[in-house]
Order: C-alpha cells, then sequence, then structure tokens
C-alpha cells in the first residue's frame, strides 16, 4: 500500500461520525481509568508549612529538614487538627509523632505517616474549642479507646490516663478536663473537685465548683466559691484571687490583707492597713513573703 492510499484510508476514517464517537469514549475512559488530566492540580497549603497535590502530602520534616511525602487515601476529606496530625474519612496521619507497626518479621518498626490501627471517627485533640494545638504545644488526645495528655515542656512527654472514661471525657479550658466522675489537671485527677459544677472563674487562672476554689490542680484553702474574683491591677501582670475576707496570690493567702483596702504599688508590695506582703522568688517562680521576713525593705527591688 503506497502512502497516498494510506492517507486515504486515514480520511475516509475520519469522516465517519461512528469512529470520532468510539474514539473519544476510548479517550475518556482511559482519563478515567489512568487519573490523568491535562490541567495542573490545585495545591492545598496547611499552616504554611504543608502541602497536599492530588493525593501526596509534602513537609519538611523537622528530624533532617528532608522533604517528606504521605500518600492520602482520600484527599477530599483531608483536615488538619492540630500539631502534626491530620485525618480524613479512612485513616489518621502524622507528620510529627513516631507510632510502631509490626513488620513481616513481628518486630516493631518506628512509622510516620499513616497511624496504624487508629479510628478517625474518634481520634480526638482536644485544647481550645476554637483553635488548633501549636506545633509542639500541650494538649489531652484520644486514640481508640485511650486518653492521654501530651505536654510539652523543653521535651515532649505522653501521660496516659487510664482512669479516664472516652465516652464522657471532654476539655473544659485547657489545662483542665473532665468525665463523668473526674476533672483532670493535665496528668492528675483534681482530688475532691465535682466534674458537674466544675468551670473557669472568669478568663484567667482560677477554677471552681460548688465546694471551693482551685489553682492549678490544687484546692485553694479556705476560699469561698460564692464569693470569689479575680482581679489585676492597672500596669501590673499580677493575678489576685479575692473573696469577701481574704486575698490570694496564687495558693497563697495573703493573712492580714483586707480584699476591699488592698493597694499593689509599682514594686508590686501588697498593703492593706500597716500590713504589707513583699513579692520574693525569681522571674519564673514567685510568691510573697511578710514583710517581717525581708531584710531590708526600705531599699526593696523586686525579684526580678
Amino acid at each position: 500500500m503506497d502512502f497516498r492510499n494510506l492517507l486515504e484510508k486515514i480520511k475516509s476514517l475520519l469522516n465517519r461520525r461512528e469512529f470520532i464517537v468510539v474514539a473519544v469514549c476510548l479517550l475518556l475512559i482511559a482519563i478515567f481509568c489512568t487519573g490523568y488530566v491535562f490541567w495542573p492540580q490545585k495545591t492545598i497549603v496547611f499552616e504554611d508549612e504543608y502541602q497536599l497535590n492530588g493525593n501526596i502530602l509534602s513537609y519538611r520534616d523537622w528530624d533532617g529538614g528532608a522533604t517528606t511525602t504521605i500518600k492520602i487515601r482520600d484527599p477530599k476529606t483531608l483536615t488538619y487538627i492540630g500539631d502534626g496530625y491530620f485525618k480524613d474519612k479512612n485513616s489518621v496521619y502524622s507528620t510529627t509523632a513516631y507510632y510502631y507497626q509490626k513488620d513481616s518479621k513481628n518486630s516493631p518498626t518506628r512509622i510516620k505517616g499513616i497511624v496504624p490501627d487508629m479510628d478517625p471517627e474518634t481520634f480526638t485533640i482536644y485544647y481550645s474549642p476554637k483553635e488548633i494545638p501549636p506545633k509542639g504545644g500541650s494538649y489531652y488526645i484520644r486514640e481508640n479507646d485511650k486518653i492521654s495528655v501530651i505536654i510539652n515542656f523543653y521535651e515532649t512527654f505522653k501521660h496516659p490516663l487510664p482512669e479516664a472514661d472516652t465516652k464522657t471525657f471532654e476539655l473544659i479550658k485547657w489545662p483542665y478536663a473532665k468525665d463523668k466522675n473526674k476533672v483532670f489537671y493535665q496528668a492528675e485527677v483534681v482530688v475532691g473537685a465535682d466534674p458537674n459544677t466544675f468551670q473557669p472563674v472568669s478568663n484567667y487562672s482560677y477554677f471552681r465548683d460548688k465546694t471551693g476554689i482551685y489553682f492549678e490542680g490544687k484546692k485553694v484553702e479556705n476560699a469561698n466559691p460564692n464569693e470569689f474574683y479575680e482581679k489585676k491591677f492597672p500596669g501590673s501582670s499580677l493575678l489576685f484571687g479575692l473573696d469577701k475576707t481574704n486575698v490570694y496570690f496564687e495558693n497563697q493567702k495573703l493573712i492580714g490583707i483586707n480584699p476591699s483596702t488592698m493597694t499593689l504599688n509599682e514594686k508590686a508590695i501588697v498593703s492593706s492597713e500597716g500590713v504589707s506582703w513583699y513579692l520574693s522568688g525569681h522571674c519564673g517562680d514567685i510568691w510573697y513573703i511578710p514583710e517581717s521576713q525581708v531584710p531590708d525593705p526600705e531599699n526593696y527591688r523586686g525579684p526580678c
């Protein structure tokens, strides 16, 4: 067959409507089966450091700075839930924490990526109703039927809470959480606290229930929960707790200080009716001492 005859046959085929329809159908089937498209896919960026292209999530690994990729099972439902965790309708993914999975020799192998045997529907991070935890932050986490608290303080610590009831566990306000039976302060159970009435006093650090006041998971001695409120003075970052009869700094009662007449000067000295308390300690760990324990009150400069 010469070249001219070949061209005539091709032309006759192209003039046939049936041939064109079949060719288009075959092309569409090929595109559908291979997932190939002729236009670039949109890149989705999470937290300015994770990039999703198609079903590939890429990020720069903390361990060595190299770019790492994870194959996502269902990219359409992928969401970022904090501290390097993602989940879709099928799986949970970790870009920071290591998990262990048994290999072909039944030996545990440390992996990142898809978290093995994890239910994405119940996997939950408890940090804030309106915010997700930053990378390296502290929070509570539910993994299947277990509750733990992640505490990042120079190093990362994971503390299981075996007493926590997963079905009723909920965040009150970080770092407090509760279930139907107990109140938790990070890795500790708040002794004697009532989960049904436990709530923040306002927006700062004190919490109350029907029986008392709590600061950093400990009960404040003799504080009245029905009268208690928090107070800050202008120009100072110090927080005080007050009821009708007493003044508290953190868990400490400032004996002799009247809440209705107390003052705070520029050196953070608390005074009331001839009684004064002086701030002591270091900038990161401070408390109050009575004036009688200050070596030279006239030249006092404060702890920092």
